[in-house]
């Protein structure tokens, strides 16, 4: 903003509207759907009785031409307030800048949403009943400036027990702790099925801060007890930590109080905070781990899982990127909280930004360590530079719309929440937790796998498996398909080092991956089908008693437990393997290895050579085909995968197209190579992405066969360790395999790969 003529925090007293808004016929109805009594399930705008045409997505025009109208219309006013308030690309001019090019104009679109559906006991739309209300979403196709909402602006007595999904004024710099309090209590009245504290066994010992004494205690058997979390960005700046030489200092009261300097302002605020909610104690890492023993670090970080999910509320801190920044808002940090609104029509409406956009751009949301602390707590306040969020796994409040509701209830709040993800399939929500943790960044990237322990640690009993280096045993063959969601490179360490992470999972490479639904999308018809008649490997590893050992045993990956027959009528679609019964293998499997080669002796399955720490040890298919940019893909199915990578094709020795891999670009100049492939499953079929079968004729997908496609390692030698590396994951035809293989042609070999 550029002085106050520019700012806009208050009602426009202008209340004209230029043609262009005019057009737009905004009134209170149409914030207020009127359903049909005699058809009270149509859906949509067909239940509307009032001017359902100007409900459609409309064009605004370009946001230069709404700027040189804000003067004399409020609606454009108020578009200007929201839109150059949220971006520092556009001038005042409501042109983009910093472009090659010079200038862009920036398209603008309007529509309105149906907003406020009543849920069923299982967390899922209850068909009986109507949305409650609907905003307008302000947006550009080129999401130039952040999407925003337009609400009405309710008042105190609008505004009553309940929820009228208007906006809702808020104190421009200290937020209500009231506020705060009536969000947990609604949360621990009310929402018992889904964000209710889980049982187990007490802890030994907890070490937390007393907020009221003011210093650091160490508690036995702390059974029961209520405290709070804090979740924030340390930052890299240094600050008051627990240690071994300052342990007898912070065990004494009043060592954490207004008279010690060294207590970051984050810390201090979370601490006030906590006791003005009425809860006693508030765990913090930096204070309750002793951050000079690395035992102790290793005992705590096995317990984050447990820390985190009995906690009352975690307190997100993510206003700033260092410990020293405060709690924007908070009793001992004021804030500068704006709202932009606007007069239109004898309605006052305000502009309200999207709760999960404005903590995407956060710092503290970037990091890796605090995904864990967020997913694994039944309910958070997450504090920004000028808001307060309320989030649980049944609702998302937010202090400037008035949506708080004793009965679940969907809201456009919650959408893109991470807490919202899928809960019913265990092994779908450990997918998306995957693939949202990757997307964040570790300060050292050796923590890749310990900041995710608390999430794995959580899944395990619903998933009945345990991890081996971030991937679910009782799933293995499934887990191993994952692919990149862009560029990276494998995490750099000495395979000798405590810390080594091996290649053939996610968390030994520094990028975001993925499940592609295009790879991936034949296994999930049936998951534990796939699973028992699609997979041969007797998967092992080497597993060393402690973490620097030379020396491994070799054991098998899955350790079943259990009678196949007791356990026969638990098996789902998505279960994973079972016990193993009589003529099956370790992992419950009747099937032996497909025969490709005219030897029909049994294939050895159990690795002969030595154990190697951190790698998988099997037997299998390998074959080499040649690198190749020929992709069978167009772009009438063409899908975004990821900056820094592309889709290659592969070709068999006679020439001929037989699979494709998604890889990082660099291997662009590899084509033309003959790589080594190592068959790891069956595959069903090329999905239109990887194979447009309307435009391209290959002579083997004629086969009358439904799994026909292997999915297959690409591995890379490694000379120095003498094993091999994964470098990507493809899709190849069977019979490329078996008849079509460069030489030394096709092997059962043995593999170790790290």
């Amino acid at each position: 903003m550029n002085g106050s003529e520019e700012a806009s925090s208050h009602p426009s007293q202008d209340k004209n509207l230029c043609r262009q808004c005019l057009h737009l016929n905004i009134n209170l109805s149409k914030f207020r759907p009127n359903p049909s009594d005699d058809d009270p399930l149509l859906p949509g705008v067909l239940a509307l009785d009032y001017d359902p045409a100007h409900l459609a997505q409309q064009d605004l025009g370009y946001l230069d031409e709404i700027y040189r109208r804000r003067h004399g219309c409020s609606l454009c006013r108020l578009i200007f307030d929201a839109t150059h308030g949220g971006s520092r690309r556009i001038g005042l001019d409501g042109l983009l800048g910093g472009l090659e090019g010079g200038e862009a104009r920036v398209p603008c679109q309007l529509r309105w949403v149906l907003d406020g559906r009543t849920l069923g006991t299982l967390g899922q739309l209850a068909s009986s009943n109507r949305p409650l209300t609907r905003r307008v979403i302000i947006s550009t196709p080129k999401n130039v400036f952040p999407t925003f909402h337009i609400l009405p602006l309710g008042t105190p007595d609008t505004q009553g027990a309940s929820p009228t999904f208007t906006g809702r004024q808020i104190p421009p710099d200290h937020f209500g702790v009231e506020r705060i309090k009536s969000w947990l209590d609604l949360c621990l009245n009310n929402h018992e099925g889904t964000c209710t504290k889980p049982a187990g066994r007490p802890f030994p010992t907890l070490r937390l801060v007393d907020v009221v004494d003011e210093n650091i205690v160490e508690l036995t058997e702390p059974h029961g007890l209520e405290y709070a979390t804090l979740s924030y960005v340390w930052g890299g700046q240094m600050f008051l930590m627990l240690k071994a030489e300052n342990r007898e200092e912070l065990l004494c009261k009043g060592s954490l109080g207004p008279q010690n300097p060294l207590v970051p302002q984050t810390i201090r605020d979370a601490i006030r905070l906590t006791r003005d909610l009425g809860i006693r104690y508030i765990w913090v890492d930096s204070l309750c781990i002793m951050q000079s023993s690395s035992e102790d670090w290793a005992r705590y970080a096995a317990l984050m899982d447990k820390i985190y999910s009995r906690g009352v509320v975690n307190i997100c801190a993510a206003a700033k990127s260092e410990a020293s920044g405060g709690i924007p808002g908070s009793a001992l940090t004021p804030r500068r909280a704006v709202q932009y609104t606007a007069s239109c029509r004898n309605i006052d409406l305000v502009a309200v930004t999207p709760v999960e956009s404005l903590i995407e751009q956060t710092t503290w949301n970037n990091r890796a360590w605090v995904f864990q602390e967020r997913m694994l707590s039944p309910r958070s306040i997450i504090l920004v530079e000028d808001r307060i969020f309320f989030q649980c796994r049944g609702a998302t409040w937010s202090e400037d719309i008035d949506s708080e509701s004793t009965t679940p209830v969907w809201t456009l709040d919650m959408a893109d929440a991470p807490l919202q993800t899928f809960r019913g399939n265990p092994l779908r929500q450990y997918a998306e937790y995957v693939e949202l943790y990757t997307k964040r960044k570790l300060t050292f990237i050796s923590d890749r796998l310990h900041a995710f322990s608390g999430i794995a640690a959580s899944l395990a009993e619903s998933l009945e498996a345990s991890f081996i280096f971030g991937l679910p045993n009782a799933f293995l063959d499934w887990a191993l398909l994952w692919e990149s969601a862009q560029g990276g490179k494998k995490v750099s360490m000495k395979r000798s080092s405590t810390y080594y992470l091996p290649t053939w999972s996610w968390c030994g490479w520094n990028n975001a991956v993925t499940w592609r639904m295009s790879m991936i999308s034949g296994t999930l018809i049936n998951l534990h089908e796939w699973l028992s008649q699609r997979t041969w490997i007797v998967w092992y590893t080497g597993h060393a008693p402690e973490l620097n050992a030379v020396d491994a045993d070799l054991v098998p990956v899955w350790h079943p437990s259990g009678n196949p027959n007791q356990v026969a009528h638990h098996i789902r679609a998505w279960s994973g393997y079972t016990p193993a019964g009589v003529g099956s293998d370790l992992f419950g499997r009747m099937r032996k290895p497909p025969c490709l080669t005219h030897d029909n002796t049994e294939k050895p399955t159990v690795p002969t050579r030595d154990a190697i720490p951190r790698c998988l040890h099997f037997w299998t298919y390998t074959a080499h085909f040649q690198l190749s940019r020929r992709s069978m893909s167009t772009p009438t199915f063409q899908s975004d995968i990821g900056a820094g990578l592309h889709r290659f094709g592969i070709l068999d020795a006679r020439g001929d197209w037989c699979g494709t891999a998604i890889l990082e670009d660099t291997w662009l100049s590899q084509v033309g190579a003959v790589l080594e492939f190592a068959a790891i499953s069956e595959a069903r079929d090329f999905s239109m992405e990887e194979l447009d079968t309307w435009n391209y004729y290959v002579p083997q997908d004629k086969t009358s066969l439904d799994w026909y496609l292997f999915y297959a390692i690409l591995l890379q030698w490694d000379a120095e360790s003498g094993v091999y590396e994964r470098r990507g994951l493809a899709k190849i035809y069977q019979d490329a395999f078996k008849h079509a293989s460069f030489g030394p042609g096709l092997e059962w070999k043995e593999i170790a790969l790290g």
